[in-house]
């Protein structure tokens, strides 16, 4: 098994006082610092989540900030938000591990990128040996995930890969980029596809951190 990382670096842009903004830095594992009280640079870190795999995709819960980790043995690991209502400086503990959900013998593919669109749904992209992929929306029965048992699995085919999944909270839409530059608007709960131009991609993700 050969694996190649890289870094990738994820926002949570918490308003709440006891939930901070959190970065997360990714290299194959997941490290954590809380901008609103100390600003340390990638790759150095305020605390780290200790994983029993290397993770591919991490996306935090709207409004909860919980986070999940998809992991590259087909795996999300659920954590609790980095709250530092309890904690002084360095802050370093991390979030709990509330469950781990395995999707190994759900998939039809690798899983590679990951989206916590509502409490209990779940977006990840999904490649198939054909050179697509899919998106495969997973709803849970209740707003606590723990594991696939009464899960509902959604498929939506597309011709070619994904690029990139990016969620707007404010819309609840997600914006699905191919690797060709065509970027689709993914409506949650409908599985109906909006073409959308790139230009107009750009311009809706510049209008909503514009309004922060």
């Amino acid at each position: 098994l050969s694996l190649s990382l890289s870094l990738s670096l994820s926002l949570s842009l918490s308003l709440s006082v006891e939930i901070s903004t959190n970065q997360l830095s990714i290299i194959g594992s997941v490290f954590l610092t809380p901008f609103k009280q100390m600003v340390i640079p990638p790759p150095m870190y305020a605390s780290k989540i200790d994983l029993p795999a290397p993770v591919s995709s991490v996306s935090f819960a709207p409004e909860t900030y919980e986070i999940a980790t998809l992991l590259s043995d087909q795996s999300i690991a659920l954590f609790g938000p980095y709250s530092l209502k309890d904690q002084r400086p360095p802050f370093a503990t991390a979030p709990a591990l509330q469950s781990t959900i395995s999707l190994a013998n759900a998939t039809k593919g690798r899983l590679r990128q990951l989206v916590w669109v509502s409490a209990n749904t779940l977006l990840l992209a999904e490649s198939l040996p054909g050179g697509n992929d899919n998106i495969l929306e997973i709803r849970f029965p209740s707003s606590t995930p723990k594991s696939l048992d009464g899960a509902k699995l959604f498929r939506t085919l597309l011709e070619l890969r994904v690029l990139r999944l990016f969620h707007n909270k404010n819309t609840n839409h997600v914006f699905v980029q191919l690797i060709d530059g065509s970027v689709l608007s993914y409506v949650t709960g409908k599985l109906t596809f909006l073409s959308l131009s790139f230009f107009m991609f750009i311009y809706l993700i510049l209008l909503k951190y514009r309004r922060r």
